[in-house]
């Protein structure tokens, strides 16, 4: 018996790059801007009724304002992605080109960036960088399956 049949319950890179993209989305939605330069101003924000609005000429918020609601993320996965957030500094430590492409990716992935115009502003090889992703992918993904983690069930597929 094989040990893939032994163990089917193994972490995979793309399992490791869907986890990593959604943790990358939840710290950028929930996580908010930190230090003095998320201080503005310190004057409240303005906030007008309906009523102030059309008497000023301003029409209704609904139609100038598109409010999008942000993901909603359980406790067990709020869990698995504050373990993600050491993924790469422990299992990328010797990978540095690697685990700087990765973030590179990630960074793309969760943003309007597109990640082929990124490598070519950095002037970095797209064969190159993309073998690189997919080797900080699979290094995770060995470490996590030789430390006996075990892959969540519930993430979706």
């Amino acid at each position: 018996m094989s040990y893939v049949n032994q163990n089917s319950n193994l972490w995979t890179p793309k399992l490791v790059g869907e986890i990593l993209v959604e943790m990358a989305r939840w710290l950028a939605t929930h996580g908010g801007r930190v230090g003095p330069a998320r201080l503005k101003s310190a004057m409240p924000e303005l906030r007008m009724e309906l009523g102030d609005r059309l008497a000023h000429g301003w029409g209704s918020v609904q139609s100038y304002e598109v409010v999008q609601r942000r993901p909603s993320y359980g406790p067990k996965a709020i869990s698995l992605f504050e373990r993600a957030l050491d993924w790469q500094g422990t299992y990328l430590l010797e990978e540095r080109g690697a685990a700087r492409v990765l973030a590179l990716w990630l960074r793309c992935k969760i943003s309007r960036l597109k990640f082929d115009a990124e490598l070519k502003a950095r002037g970095w090889s797209r064969a190159t960088s993309y073998r690189k992703r997919d080797r900080a992918l699979s290094a995770i993904a060995q470490g996590l399956t030789n430390h006996n983690q075990t892959p969540p069930d519930w993430w979706r597929h």
